[in-house]
């Protein structure tokens, strides 16, 4: 029997923090980060702890969002932070399923003060003067969105540094040149889960959204897709001022929250463009991205050095192309 592997997906994302007014000059984004960095692991040394941060501690309605980053530290020689955050997982226990009779039963094990914690992997590149993240996209932990909230926190709070730290996510497709690019709204596809119509509902708060969610819980479904047409053919051209403001309002918001994009199986857009083309904008499938075979464990983890060797590859190469393109 071969050794088991799971595929892994990295994004990869520019993460931006900006120094309060009094240490302007002092700070870059890179120095930020180092220091938060540096503040975590002396609080792992020095006070034998981890720094641990609740995402919802403002919204007593939702449930715990407990973060902490357990390991970062430098990768030699390839000159990569590596770094593991986790989401704690207290509020239930998942079932155990027996592989061959499929049968459920409680995880008993995790008890004496023990909870489960999910874990995503991430590795940080400081070859340039803005920080790249190669990140695992992990559907069950952290997201990317829960790492760049951690190191706002430790930047803003614990040191008094900083006041802000973006994630702005790498893709073939630019947001902000596209919408400078867009004429006139001619067809918009849309498709996501029936379990993430509730949370784009209540971000994006376009009532086109919310009727999707309704349609969606009249019948049982893996997914609900819609398509609309602003222009039908042979009628005379008029330009949509309802289609592009609907789709400028949804990627204004989506450029202020990553986690919008996560949730979504499809935005695309066919539009006119101020050249007078007719091209197609692709949200989701603009990404940058790539996929590992990853061993796993006897315990079903993933293998972190192995996964660290295989995404680091990919890392490298990703940079030597875009050194040579911006060179070029």
């Amino acid at each position: 029997m071969g050794i088991e592997t799971m595929p892994v997906r990295f994004h990869y994302f520019d993460l931006k923090m900006v120094p309060l007014a009094s240490q302007r000059g002092k700070y870059t984004s890179s120095s930020l980060l180092k220091a938060c960095i540096t503040e975590i692991n002396r609080a792992r040394k020095d006070d034998h702890n981890a720094i641990v941060l609740d995402r919802n501690h403002k919204n007593s309605k939702e449930l715990k969002r407990e973060l902490f980053i357990s390991t970062i530290a430098i990768k030699q020689p390839e000159n990569k932070y590596k770094g593991t955050i986790h989401l704690i997982r207290d509020n239930k226990n998942p079932m155990l399923v027996d592989r061959e009779t499929y049968k459920l039963a409680p995880m008993n094990e995790v008890k004496n003060g023990s909870m489960i914690a999910e874990t995503t992997h991430f590795y940080i590149d400081f070859s340039k003067e803005i920080p790249l993240v190669c990140c695992e996209f992990n559907n069950d932990g952290p997201r990317i969105s829960d790492i760049e909230y951690y190191f706002r926190q430790i930047g803003a709070k614990v040191l008094n540094l900083s006041y802000s730290c973006q994630a702005e996510r790498r893709s073939s497709g630019d947001i902000k040149t596209f919408l400078k690019n867009l004429n006139d709204v001619i067809n918009i596809k849309i498709k996501a889960k029936p379990s993430k119509l509730p949370y784009l509902t209540n971000k994006l708060n376009e009532s086109f959204i919310a009727r999707m969610q309704g349609l969606s819980n009249t019948i049982e479904n893996a997914a609900i897709k819609v398509e609309t047409s602003f222009r039908a053919p042979g009628l005379r051209k008029t330009k949509s001022i309802a289609g592009i403001a609907f789709v400028k309002r949804v990627l204004g918001k989506v450029t202020e929250e990553e986690e919008i994009i996560e949730a979504l199986e499809d935005f695309s857009v066919i539009y006119d463009s101020n050249s007078g083309t007719q091209e197609t904008f692709n949200l989701t499938g603009s990404l940058v991205e790539f996929t590992v075979d990853c061993p796993l464990t006897k315990g079903r983890t993933l293998e972190s050095k192995q996964l660290f060797n295989l995404a680091n590859v990919e890392f490298d190469d990703y940079i030597n192309r875009t050194n040579q393109s911006v060179s070029s």
